[in-house]
């Protein structure tokens, strides 16, 4: 419907039990918030400047902080933070 909730309190829940993992859960229940449809804001649009911000935002985050390339997927924390190439050289990886 192209709405946001527009920082009004949530109206209700509904909860369903759920064994897979995924976020938002509640002690092994996913849940969906619930707004009042006329309470709700239209959405904010997504300019040419927005859209350019978020895309350099992703790409310093998928960039290798040790080599400084952008490997096109985000370095795990585990790994300590680096790529999975900087990680085999450093023998983080197991």
């Amino acid at each position: 419907m192209g709405l946001r909730p527009g920082r009004q309190p949530v109206q209700g829940l509904i909860l369903w039990p759920s064994r897979r993992g995924g976020r938002p859960r509640i002690d092994g229940c996913r849940y969906a918030a619930l707004c009042d449809i006329t309470l709700a804001r239209p959405r904010i649009a997504m300019t040419e400047r927005r859209a350019a911000a978020l895309a350099a935002a992703l790409a310093t985050r998928k960039t290798c902080p040790r080599c400084g390339i952008n490997r096109g997927y985000v370095p795990s924390r585990r790994l300590g933070g680096v790529c999975n190439p900087c990680a085999d050289e450093l023998g983080l990886a197991a």
